[in-house]
Formats: structure tokens, C-alpha cells, sequence
């Protein structure tokens, strides 16, 4: 039977080799046909508009969708999100995406050291991006981040003395410096 009463449906059929003893049948073991095509009865917006809010709207003022974790997220007409490495645009109800596959980026380096001992200070790390003809530019991904780091205050020291960053290494007292 048809899955639809009306407004485009289709039917499937299968088949099921009763003898294999000969070998695999040739051919398709499902068909579809399209089936019960006329149009439902019942009101409709006119051409070139579709319900949205309960209301006609011209299809260049319908939003897109976008399924998310708890719910969907709808775009205004013309909104621009990104996915991936693609600005989408949403165009008549539609999220329209380029065909162009992702950058290849390359590993994130080691975090560089410290740029403060305390009183914080920042690391930084990259990462290379590889540009090709046929693939989005890199110009607008994440190649670099920063972090901070030592956010400990710096200790006070006392008249004539300086914060070293070399505190158990060097020698503090005159004392040290003896055999």
C-alpha cells in the first residue's frame, strides 16, 4: 500500500531469492514506486509562500532550523552561522553552506613559558594551517591562544633588594659564598 493518501507517497516491494543454490539473484531486491501524487485537500498558502507562525509568508522570509542538544535553534533570514569552518547563510528557509572541505590543521605547540614569574602573566601556543585552492582559507580559525598563568602575587622585598627570578639557585646571603 501507499504511504501517503495524498500529496506524494510511495510504495515498496522487495523480493526473496528462494533457491541460492544457482548463485546470487541479478538485480535490485527492493523497488520503490511513487504513488497517490495528487494534492491533499484542504487550504494552502498561495505559490511562492509557506505557513510559518500560522501565517503566509513569502518563502524568502522563512527561517532555518538548526537541530541542537536540548532544542532547535532557529536563524533570522540571512543570518550567517558557523559551522565548522563554514559561514552558513540561511537563504529561503534553507542553511546554505559552501562545498569547500576544512582547512588541515596542523597540532597545537607546547605552551611557551611564563612571560611573569607572579603577579601574572600570559603562554601562548600556535598552530600551522594548510592552505589549498579547493578548501575554506584559514584566515578566520583559532591558529593561535593564550593563557594565563602565575596569577600568584609577587612577594614584597624588603629596602635595596629586587623581586630574581632565580630564587633557590642563586645566592641570597654572602654566607652562600663560602667554601
Amino acid at each position: 500500500p501507499c504511504q501517503m493518501p495524498c500529496s506524494g507517497g510511495f510504495k515498496l516491494r522487495w523480493r526473496v531469492a528462494r533457491d541460492t543454490s544457482a548463485g546470487e539473484c541479478p538485480g535490485p531486491w527492493a523497488q520503490t514506486e511513487s504513488c497517490n501524487m495528487g494534492s491533499c485537500p484542504g487550504c494552502r498558502c498561495p505559490p511562492g509562500q509557506l505557513v510559518q507562525d500560522g501565517h503566509c509568508v513569502p518563502i524568502s522570509s522563512c527561517r532555518c532550523g538548526l537541530p541542537s542538544a536540548n532544542a532547535s535553534w532557529e536563524l533570522a533570514p540571512t543570518q550567517v552561522v558557523q559551522l565548522d569552518c563554514h559561514n552558513c547563510t540561511c537563504i529561503n528557509g534553507t542553511l546554505m553552506c559552501p562545498h569547500l572541505e576544512c582547512p588541515v590543521l596542523g597540532p597545537w605547540s607546547a605552551w611557551s613559558e611564563c612571560s611573569a614569574v607572579c603577579g601574572k602573566g600570559t603562554m601562548v601556543r600556535h598552530r600551522s594551517c594548510e592552505e589549498h585552492p579547493d578548501r575554506e582559507p584559514c584566515q578566520a580559525l583559532d591558529l593561535q591562544q593564550w593563557q594565563e598563568c602565575n596569577l600568584q602575587a609577587c612577594p614584597e622585598c624588603p629596602p635595596g633588594q629586587v623581586l630574581s627570578t632565580c630564587a633557590t639557585m642563586c645566592p641570597s646571603l654572602c654566607s652562600h659564598l663560602w667554601p
